[in-house]
């Protein structure tokens, strides 16, 4: 049964946990739904991979029978769907009243997975128009990420339709705040959910994320995320699941003018995801692994370093971090001229892969 394992916080206020992640594009879904019931004890109620399609609303169809698995058989406590989180979860409600009684009523089932906005907003970019897989359903219009920065903070200031097409025939993504608009209706519900949730990874250290997972759903993490392990890796020796859509952000040019556009358009998941870290490191630390954040903060032997150069937003010791063959931003302002260097690659591309040009909100 699905309560044999029940977190100590859980209190028993219904017979069965239930935990419900909202999937959030390009913050590592796609493999953060694979890892999870690897690294917990989490039981997939169905196929997770819950994305949007213009023609088929997945979440219309697979949450509530999320929502009926969960009441009928009790075999399962894991459900997931991109969109936004209320909407989402009164979709499980129409399939099972009392998991969206739990999910409503307990910010403690909800799991998150934040990203820095600046590494963010160049995902959705780079996921639209620099893939090189033959399998990519879309062939967006070209734009340069400046002239497609310029449409969406267009289109955030009108609301147009006119201006939401112009935008989304490039990528169907809309950048505008998008962690603050599908966690809460504004930036103060987006808060409420990041320190009330029970659960907030960060993709910027995504196996540490998962060793914290471990501890918030069983109370224990994996023997690879004690601190024995740390005198010899940079991150803990997970096994983690690394979902390629072979996209290459690591082409596009970043500079001043860029940079002004993205903290514009992410006026408010800035604050919101300081808010994530600042969560995120002190729930790490209680957990006993705060020899990682320590770690991880160091640039490895032979990198970059931007101490000099580290706006110390998102709180003490988060700075940018470089690994072989991607780049994990840690909200230092970008450097004018600066040529992104191998973005992450958890890209989460079921959500806004369309098979029309349509634009995902």
């Amino acid at each position: 049964m699905a309560n044999a394992s029940q977190p100590a916080w859980w209190g028993g206020h219904v017979k069965d946990p239930l935990f419900y992640y909202t999937h959030l594009a390009k913050t590592g879904g796609s493999s953060f739904v694979e890892d999870a019931p690897r690294f917990a004890h989490l039981i997939k109620c169905g196929d997770v991979h819950c994305g949007g399609d213009p023609k088929v609303n997945l979440p219309d169809i697979v949450l509530p029978e999320m929502g009926r698995q969960w009441e009928w058989r009790r075999s399962c406590n894991f459900m997931a769907c991109e969109g936004k989180l209320k909407p989402n979860i009164k979709r499980v409600a129409s399939g099972s009243e009392e998991a969206g009684r739990v999910l409503t009523r307990h910010p403690r089932s909800h799991l998150h997975m934040l990203r820095e906005p600046h590494s963010h907003i160049l995902g959705m970019y780079g996921h639209c128009q620099t893939r090189t897989s033959t399998h990519a359903p879309v062939s967006y219009v070209s734009v340069s990420f400046h002239e497609w920065l310029g449409l969406a903070t267009k289109f955030a200031k009108t609301g147009s339709r006119k201006d939401r097409d112009a935008m989304g025939k490039h990528c169907s993504y809309n950048p505008a705040n998008f962690m603050t608009r599908k966690l809460g209706a504004d930036l103060q519900a987006a808060k409420r959910e990041v320190r009330e949730a029970a659960y907030v990874g960060l993709l910027e250290h995504y196996e540490l994320s998962l060793c914290l997972l471990g501890t918030v759903v069983d109370g224990a993490a994996p023997p690879e995320c004690g601190c024995a392990a740390a005198a010899s890796n940079d991150v803990p020796p997970v096994n983690a699941t690394n979902i390629d859509y072979e996209s290459h952000p690591e082409t596009v040019t970043v500079n001043e003018d860029v940079t002004a556009l993205i903290e514009k358009l992410a006026d408010s998941d800035i604050p919101l995801y300081r808010l994530a870290v600042n969560r995120f490191e002190r729930d790490v630390r209680a957990a006993g692994m705060g020899c990682w954040l320590k770690k991880e903060a160091t640039p490895q032997e032979g990198q970059h370093t931007r101490d000099d150069n580290v706006d110390d937003r998102y709180g003490h010791g988060h700075k940018t971090r470089f690994r072989k063959g991607q780049r994990v931003l840690d909200g230092a302002r970008e450097h004018a001229s600066h040529v992104a260097r191998g973005q992450h690659t958890r890209n989460d591309g079921h959500e806004h892969t369309p098979r029309s040009t349509a634009l995902t909100p």
